[in-house]
């Protein structure tokens, strides 16, 4: 079914103090409704936006769209959505807030109608028969509810940092109450940005490495443990203010830069306190296994465009618990706290091995599979 255009239908206020306030404008995390609905649509390559708002609104709307640079976008009086509504739009009841994966699906899908508990939010025109389907469905069950009224900030703010749990592994859902809190509490401060966070990340890397060098094991591994929430703070602030960057993407590189700086640093700083030869081989060892798991997991993707860890059900239970830098920090953490720094990289070179073995069997079941089909 083609698609025509986007019609963001605003209809309600928010009175406080006397002062009524469109929904459109209301900000959440810095970014107002009107502005996360336009950026969701923009990131499914739609450009033709119209914008419907009571009557008193629109020179408001029209002049906060200016303000924010969003000129093409056309506002008009409610009153007139029924005269520019033709088939193979999409009406959005743009009061409510969408998941971005769930607004996704339901403008590629056939369906005519998205729901949210009973409320029609996302409507097809169509001359065809109705077809409905609730919005939870198009998301997974951590993240639902897929929809929330934006005029009650307090709980859309809530399913909006809900929202912005992207990872599934143990660890990351170990550090979310953490992330979750910091998010909450900075979102609203506006020269705190994903891109600082991400350059405090990487100060912290380098206290780690100075530390691990001289051989402050228990307090690089605690640093390390903080570097990695923050590293999470970085992805859920950005998020939940639904705004992006291409510079932002550099953020993984930098991620391997000093994941395997640490590493590194940690394995020399054992060889030249103690643990000599045994440490420098076994320091070997595991950034070799890690570095090949590393490979085959982005190799996958290429060839495939899809992620490994969610390629089938076993895939995804296994990627909840693989071996990662959150896990081997914590084992590095514990040996640290127990006298015994070594076993922390015994233990990390065990599981990264697990890791490498499960990722590279079932890549070649799944790329085998995919040649005899072809």
């Amino acid at each position: 079914m083609s698609l025509g255009k986007i019609l963001l239908v605003f209809r309600e206020f928010i009175e406080n103090e006397g002062v009524k306030t469109p929904v459109a404008l209301l900000s959440h995390f810095g970014t107002t409704t009107i502005e996360r609905w336009i950026q969701t649509i923009r990131a499914q390559g739609i450009r033709e936006i119209q914008v419907f708002a009571p009557k008193e609104t629109v020179a408001q709307i029209r002049d906060y769209l200016k303000k924010i640079g969003e000129t093409n976008v056309d506002v008009s009086s409610i009153d007139e959505l029924q005269f520019k509504t033709t088939e193979g739009a999409i009406i959005i009841s743009a009061d409510y807030l969408v998941h971005p994966d769930a607004t996704k699906s339901f403008i590629q899908s056939n369906y005519a109608v998205g729901t949210c508990k009973q409320t029609t939010v996302l409507q097809r025109v169509v001359s065809s028969e109705h077809k409905a389907v609730d919005l939870d469905f198009f998301v997974e069950p951590r993240h639902r509810p897929a929809c929330v009224y934006a005029g009650d900030l307090k709980a859309s703010k809530a399913t909006i940092v809900m929202w912005s749990q992207k990872g599934i592994h143990l660890t990351s859902m170990l550090n979310a109450p953490v992330e979750n809190f910091i998010v909450k509490s900075v979102g609203e401060i506006k020269w705190i940005t994903p891109n600082r966070i991400t350059m405090l990340v990487n100060l912290l890397a380098l206290a780690v490495i100075y530390l691990f060098l001289n051989g402050y094991f228990l307090l690089g591994s605690l640093v390390a443990y903080i570097a990695g929430i923050f590293d999470g703070v970085d992805g859920k602030l950005a998020r939940v203010r639904g705004r992006f960057t291409k510079l932002g993407h550099l953020e993984h590189s930098l991620d391997a830069l000093w994941e395997q700086s640490v590493y590194t640093s940690l394995v020399i700083g054992l060889g030249t306190h103690g643990y000599g030869v045994q440490a420098l081989v076994a320091g070997i060892i595991f950034l070799v296994i890690d570095s090949f798991t590393r490979h085959v997991f982005n190799q996958f993707a290429l060839i495939t465009g899809r992620s490994l860890k969610t390629y089938s059900d076993f895939d995804r239970k296994f990627a909840v618990i693989d071996g990662r830098r959150n896990f081997y920090i914590i084992y590095f953490l514990v040996s640290a706290v127990l006298g015994n720094p070594m076993n922390g990289l015994f233990l990390s070179i065990a599981h990264a091995s697990l890791t490498a073995v499960i990722y590279l069997s079932r890549s070649i079941q799944h790329l085998s599979r995919l040649d005899r089909e072809k």
